[in-house]
């Protein structure tokens, strides 16, 4: 058997295994292009995340400053109170909420 027919064999017998491997190719190609779909959209909601979670963080911060300014109008309201002899109602008085 010379070079040209060992040649030839082994065309005949890899075009088999060529075929899979187009075929895994193009599989594989359309998996990378809905990757990159996929990462482009994760990029553009990581921004909007960042966004929320800033706004959200903000909210927080002012919901503690509230409930601090409400506890120090409640003291100065409570001795004003307490000098005239008032008794507020429980609807009227800030629940503590840990």
């Amino acid at each position: 058997m010379d070079k040209d027919e060992l040649k030839k064999l082994l065309e005949e017998a890899l075009k088999p295994i060529k075929k899979t491997l187009d075929g895994h190719t193009a599989i594989l190609n359309s998996h990378t292009k809905t990757l990159k779909s996929l990462i482009e959209k994760v990029d553009v909601l990581e921004s909007s995340v960042v966004s929320m979670e800033t706004t959200i963080s903000v909210y927080g911060d002012m919901y503690k400053m509230n409930g601090d300014n409400a506890r120090k109008l409640e003291k100065r309201i409570k001795v004003l109170e307490d000098n005239s002899g008032i008794e507020p109602p429980s609807e009227l008085t800030l629940l503590d909420v840990q």
